[in-house]
């Protein structure tokens, strides 16, 4: 997640930086749409990192809720070979 939101941040301030640019006439045409293909590198790869994390999540929550039942069933055996 904080990779995400430093990837998201960079992508604030590339903008940021082209506006400004933009308003002081300093890039020419071809420097804006490499610029906008840069920003545009930055959202998808943004998005993946995301999707990845939130892809990673679940399944540390079904491998928690695994052991949960594990750690049940271990417990239940337990009590039934007691004393």
């Amino acid at each position: 997640d904080t990779k995400i939101a430093s990837l998201e941040r960079n992508i604030r301030d590339l903008e940021d930086e082209i506006q400004m640019l933009k308003a002081n006439s300093l890039l020419n045409t071809e420097d804006r749409e490499e610029e906008i293909k840069q920003m545009e590198v930055y959202k998808n790869h943004s998005k993946f990192m995301k999707t990845k994390v939130e892809a990673i999540c679940t399944w540390i929550q079904k491998e928690n809720c695994t052991l949960i039942s594990v750690s049940l069933l271990f417990f239940k055996f337990s009590l039934d070979d007691g004393p």
